[in-house]
């Protein structure tokens, strides 16, 4: 069994250490060496502090002029104002078994730049990631990847912490990318039969962002999270239904979401950018007789929370573009006991404050389809709600399950005070016991309730 080689890094210019888990020997340009070239004092065992105008922490040296490190534990000091800070944290290699993989990257200087890049191929596998940069230009990017195949249980768990700004001068800049996608297929092709009796698939993703930025200065956040769940051949089928232990995001409803963005973003008279993209497309199929398909839960499903504000009266903006959207397919022959279910949710009841000219714009889409047609049990829920007291708020929502459809696009204001808005949607059999023939309860089918002052 192959140990992965990863490399996990946690750099600090001002006060801190910078941990290598795993980390192999880097090759580096002539004349640079793995000892920082201006000082290097042991402050404690396995701990070297750098010191310099450019100091970089990973894997491949920039070259000459820069001190670098493939030291396990290092302590970075700018010694110029200008100064740079660079850190990746990256495991190019996916591996074939469970593991673990943690980057944690903490940087203070006048330009920061952190990577955090974590991929694995195995059926139990969970990323951390942490960054903290204070400094006038922060730029982070964080990529996580779990990629699961051919296994009859597959959990992956990924966690992001990214915390930007601070300090700097009036025209700072807070830049953010951040992707999170799980993959999860079990039985091979189409409906492969399998050696299990029950195939399990559960996947929870968590980013949670703070950005600060001074005087007219700028923050940007790009969030993509996705999950894919392929399940094939057992009898026994379960999809995110097991309840996660996190809620990063209170504000909005659902207790223990499977994918959950919380971002904060501040500004004086500068702009806020949030773009929160986050997806859950769930297949199950079966051949069995009398299968059992379970996709979702109700306290699960998506959370995104978003907070902006700017000075109030001042220059400032704000602009919040969240797009959810949820897809669940089950199959499987005649008298299957299937159920669907997963709330969707966003941004929350402190979307934006201050500044002006502010807007946020809520898309969500959910799709349930079962092959039991009215005999499958189906709960679908669509909230967004906003408060933008300066700005405009829409809502974008389109809901589906097998007996009904509905949508709805309204926009509010300016002002959009305390807005929500809901689609639900619900089915199921009250007599899959008592008779050959299935027949079919709507509770209500699709209800749609257009945006109103609910704070």
């Amino acid at each position: 069994m192959r140990k992965a080689s990863f490399l996990a890094v946690l750099a600090v210019t001002a006060v801190g250490a910078m941990s290598l888990a795993g980390a192999g020997s880097a090759a580096k340009p002539q004349g640079v060496s793995a000892t920082p070239r201006i000082a290097s004092t042991h402050l404690a065992a396995g701990v070297i502090r750098q010191i310099g105008a450019r100091n970089y922490a990973g894997p491949n040296c920039p070259g000459v002029g820069w001190n670098c490190t493939t030291a396990t534990r290092v302590l970075q000091v700018a010694t110029d104002d200008g100064g740079q800070n660079v850190a990746q944290c990256t495991d190019a290699t996916p591996i074939s078994t469970a593991d673990t993989q943690m980057c944690t990257i903490s940087q203070t200087g006048a330009s920061n730049t952190a990577r955090c890049i974590e991929h694995l191929n195995a059926p139990v596998a969970t990323q951390t990631c942490g960054i903290t940069q204070t400094g006038a230009r922060n730029k982070a990017v964080v990529e996580q990847m779990i990629v699961s195949t051919h296994t009859s249980a597959a959990t992956g768990n990924q966690i992001a912490t990214v915390t930007q700004g601070g300090a700097g001068g009036a025209a700072s800049l807070n830049d953010l990318q951040l992707s999170q996608s799980v993959q999860q297929n079990t039985g091979g092709n189409d409906d492969d039969s399998t050696s299990s009796d029950l195939q399990t698939q559960d996947a929870f993703q968590t980013a949670t962002v703070v950005q600060t930025a001074s005087g007219s200065g700028k923050n940007t956040s790009s969030i993509d999270q996705s999950e894919r769940q392929h399940a094939h051949g057992a009898p026994m089928q379960e999809q995110n239904f097991t309840s996660g232990s996190t809620d990063c995001a209170p504000a909005v409803s659902g207790s223990a979401p499977n994918v959950c963005a919380n971002v904060a973003q501040h500004a004086v008279n500068g702009t806020n950018t949030s773009n929160l993209k986050q997806s859950i497309d769930e297949k199950a199929k079966s051949n069995d007789q009398g299968a059992s398909q379970l996709q979702g839960q109700s306290g699960g499903g998506i959370n995104g929370q978003i907070h902006q504000d700017t000075s109030f009266g001042g220059s400032g903006s704000s602009t919040s573009n969240a797009n959810q959207s949820k897809h669940q397919e089950a199959s499987a022959p005649a008298g299957a006991f299937q159920e669907q279910t997963d709330p969707v949710s966003c941004c929350g009841f402190a979307s934006q404050l201050g500044g002006s000219n502010n807007k946020e714009t809520i898309h969500q889409s959910g799709d349930l389809n079962a092959s039991e047609g009215l005999g499958a049990f189906q709960s679908l829920e669509l909230f967004g709600t906003s408060n933008s007291p300066l700005g405009m708020c829409t809502f974008d929502q389109h809901a589906k399950i097998n007996i009904d459809s509905a949508s709805q696009t309204a926009s509010v204001g300016p002002p959009c005070d305390f807005q929500g808005a809901s689609i639900e949607c619900a089915s199921a059999s009250i007599d899959f016991i008592l008779s050959d023939v299935v027949p079919q309860q709507a509770l209500g089918g699709c209800t749609a309730s257009p945006p109103e002052n609910i704070g």
